[in-house]
């Protein structure tokens, strides 16, 4: 199976980067998924022929804040809390640490 043609997309967020969207595949487990970016190819010119090019899926390291809603959720944020969004960023950031830490501090968890 490649990852490109059989793998299932669970779900697609818009992004910023021209030509791409982030994408996930279904992992080895079924609480895993796998972080991509699928990347659309200009049509081929030349002597072999012209013609069309599948999209190409490549692993993204970007991790889980590549989001380009991210933003909107500081904003948000923000404005709930009566704060700037610059002070927005550490509140909420030392909010998700205290609730880590309260559910048990660990990344991994079984469904």
């Amino acid at each position: 199976m490649t990852a490109t043609q059989d793998a299932p997309t669970t779900a697609v967020l818009h992004s910023r980067f021209p030509g791409s969207r982030k994408a996930y595949v279904a992992g080895p487990r079924s609480d895993m998924r796998i972080p991509t970016r699928e990347v659309a190819l200009t049509p081929s010119e030349g002597r072999f022929g012209d013609g069309g090019n599948a999209a190409v899926r490549l692993y993204d390291t970007s991790g889980h804040f590549c989001s380009m809603r991210i933003s909107q959720d500081v904003r948000e944020y923000a404005k709930a809390h009566g704060v700037a969004e610059e002070e927005a960023i550490p509140l909420g950031m030392a909010e998700k640490a205290a609730e880590f830490r309260q559910q048990g501090a660990t990344i991994y968890r079984a469904p």
